[in-house]
């Protein structure tokens, strides 16, 4: 049984889901279904729903901190990034520090030291 999402095949991962499902005339799911059996991932700058990582997020800005210096103090890296912020924004950074911690990016040395994971940012 042919399915109308063969003539579109070409667009799969590269063109949104959305538009190939409005040309082909079925729904998202149906485009969505058609494509994994295929094995066609979207492409990455779309893997978080259409939207780009921003790269001036705190995360972003928190790792390259790292990566540049390897190790240093979380207070360090608050003075560095936002140095005349309001003091919620500076506690988000601490924050943002401690859950990358815990999500394994970043290496805990010792209370309020930490260093790259270089193990969990290669994969």
């Amino acid at each position: 049984m042919k399915s109308p999402l063969d003539a579109y095949v070409h667009l799969l991962g590269v063109t949104p889901d959305k538009e190939i499902a409005a040309a082909a005339g079925t729904n998202l799911n149906n485009v969505r279904a058609y494509r994994f059996r295929r094995g066609i991932r979207i492409a990455p700058a779309r893997e978080t729903g259409g939207r780009r990582p921003s790269p001036t997020s705190i995360r972003s800005r928190i790792l390259a901190w790292f990566r540049a210096h390897v190790t240093g103090r979380s207070q360090d890296l608050v003075n560095e990034i936002m140095p005349s912020s309001d003091s919620n924004k500076r506690r988000d950074v601490c924050s943002q520090v401690s859950r990358l911690a815990r999500e394994g990016k970043l290496l805990r040395l010792s209370h309020g030291t930490y260093t790259i994971n270089n193990n969990q940012d290669s994969q």
